[in-house]
């Protein structure tokens, strides 16, 4: 993977932290975890306890790389979907770099089990004239294998305890065709499946890897389908960088990064490397809310002015006891809606507690005096400050307690990746 800017939906430091062991922080979603060559199931048991579904382990080869693109990925997962290639192999005009031959990639549409055959002999063919991709062609079909299976066999099915027979006939409506990517340059190439249905539970998915990654007969019996399968675990365990992205109820894209001109056996012997993210976008032509969950708590990021049409009840919120909300990218809050705003909040039902993070400079006075009203209920752990990034000169937010604590960390720049220093803030 290649670091190179890119233009985030919004800009967003990334931080970085060791989860090697407990963590103590306000929104994980937020934050790249780092370990030290941890197996597969400690790494996503560490994914699992801390709620960082960003992991990128100690490593020699292109280690600034793999954060940038983890960062990349956090502030804005749904331009990965929108344009994965680009965004694995480090380019900011996919066009451009295809039309001189730096890049090159290839799709294949599918929507019918009875495709699998042709698809795959199409694929193998193509990778076998892929500089370097030799020792790992048949990792590689063996992915596209599983990818193809899954898109056809799990994907359209929300409901991942329903299992269907591999051997039955499947036709997916063409509106929701599903396609396989390969695409490469010098160094790297990326393997990934793209579906229209966003069923993939990515909670389940690292819940279960944790808990059943070595391939016994007690996990095949554990592990069913929603991708979180026997086939899933062998492709862990054959590609060094897993990427899972889910735009909830719209599309899904599962991939894998590998580096050209490496033996299968060192690839196979590498840390790995995860990118996990999951949303949905709930939006009006005033605010536009990313919504993210992990377990009992549901992380809500506002964008825009805020007002009596904010769509609260559009959130799913079953099994919800905890809302965060961002509010860094807030830009009006009213008077008047401001108090409904707060009121339409107390009246949601199991909810025990609400955060707010990043409160924008100005409205620090407003948002203490809701707090005050009902502090059991509600908390500000967080307001914005601004920063400037050494690296590329580029304005960025730091964060302040309610105490006047500064929350600067280990901060990426959300433009060029690089780290902020204390001395930049």
């Amino acid at each position: 993977m290649t670091t190179e800017k890119s233009s985030a939906e919004s800009p967003l430091p990334v931080k970085i932290i060791d989860i090697s062991g407990p963590i103590s922080v306000h929104l994980p979603e937020e934050y790249i975890g780092v370990r030290q060559h941890a197996p597969p199931d400690h790494a996503m048991r560490s994914m699992t306890e801390t709620g960082v579904w960003n992991l990128v382990q100690f490593c020699k080869d292109d280690m600034d790389g793999r954060l940038s693109f983890a960062s990349r990925l956090i502030q804005n997962p749904k331009g990965f979907l929108d344009n994965p290639s680009a965004q694995v192999l480090g380019t900011t005009n996919l066009k451009k770099t295809m039309q001189t031959g730096s890049m090159k990639e290839q799709r294949w549409s599918f929507r019918a089990s009875s495709q699998k055959s042709d698809v795959l002999k199409s694929i193998y063919k193509y990778l076998k004239d892929i500089p370097g991709a030799k020792t790992i062609s048949d990792a590689l079909y063996y992915i596209a294998d599983e990818l193809f299976t899954n898109a056809i066999y799990n994907a359209p099915f929300a409901d991942s305890e329903y299992s269907l027979d591999r051997s039955s006939l499947v036709y997916i409506d063409p509106n929701y065709s599903a396609e396989i990517i390969v695409s490469y340059n010098s160094k790297n190439l990326f393997i990934g499946c793209l579906d229209h249905f966003g069923s993939f539970n990515c909670e389940e998915f690292i819940k279960r890897t944790a808990q059943n990654f070595k391939i016994t007969a007690d996990a095949l019996s554990k592990t069913g389908v929603g991708g979180a399968g026997i086939g899933m675990l062998r492709v862990i365990e054959l590609s060094p960088d897993i990427i899972v992205v889910v735009e909830k109820n719209k599309r899904t894209i599962v991939g894998c990064s590998f580096p050209l001109g490496t033996s299968g056996r060192k690839i196979r012997e590498t840390p790995k490397n995860f990118y996990i993210q999951s949303f949905e976008i709930l939006e009006n032509e005033f605010i536009r809310l990313r919504v993210e969950t992990r377990g009992a708590r549901l992380l809500v990021r506002c964008k825009g002015t805020i007002d009596d049409s904010v769509p609260l009840k559009e959130l799913n919120l079953k099994d919800v006891t905890e809302l965060a909300f961002d509010m860094r990218f807030v830009r009006e809050i009213s008077g008047h809606t401001f108090k409904s705003f707060f009121d339409s909040l107390r009246e949601i039902k199991k909810i025990k507690k609400i955060n707010f993070d990043h409160v924008p400079r100005g409205l620090e006075d407003q948002f203490a005096q809701i707090r005050d009203t009902d502090p059991k209920l509600f908390d500000i752990r967080s307001f914005c400050l601004l920063g400037r990034c050494p690296s590329c000169q580029s304005q960025q937010e730091i964060l302040k307690t309610p105490n006047g604590e500064i929350l600067l960390g280990t901060l990426r720049c959300s433009l060029c990746g690089n780290p902020i220093s204390e001395a930049s803030a």
